[in-house]
C-alpha cells in the first residue's frame, strides 16, 4: 500500500458560489512511509507521524482508494434524501425495498 486517504475534519472547501463545505474535500491522500506488524505509518506534517491499524482501521475516518473515497462522498451525500423519500413510499414500494434489503417480515398474502 502506497497511500491513504484520510478524513481530514479542519480541511474546508466551499463552492465558489457560497455554501456548505464541500463533504467530499475533507478526504485528503497521504503517503504511508512505512508499517509496523499492526499499523501503517503516515507521512506527517512537520516530525508528526499518524498510524492505522492494521486490524480495525477506523472505517469512517480512512479509505484505501479513490474510489472508496468516492463511494463514502456518495452515500454521505444521498442517503438522508433516500430516507426521506422512503419514509413517503406507498405500500408496494416499501414491500419492493424490502425485498431488496432482504427485511424479514413480509405480511401475509
Amino acid at each position: 500500500m502506497e497511500y491513504i486517504w484520510v478524513f481530514d475534519e479542519n480541511r474546508r472547501v466551499y463552492p465558489k458560489e457560497g455554501g456548505r463545505c464541500i463533504w467530499r474535500e475533507h478526504w485528503v491522500k497521504r503517503k504511508v512511509v512505512g508499517e509496523t506488524k499492526r499499523s501503517w505509518i503516515l507521512e506527517g506534517y512537520g516530525r508528526v507521524r499518524e498510524k492505522v491499524s492494521k486490524s480495525s482501521p477506523l472505517t469512517h475516518l480512512y479509505a484505501f482508494s479513490e474510489e472508496e473515497v468516492s463511494q463514502k462522498a456518495w452515500v454521505h451525500d444521498n442517503a438522508i434524501k433516500i430516507c426521506e423519500r422512503v419514509r413517503n413510499a406507498s405500500y408496494q414500494q416499501l414491500m419492493d425495498i424490502s425485498k431488496i434489503i432482504n427485511y424479514g417480515e413480509q405480511p401475509n398474502e
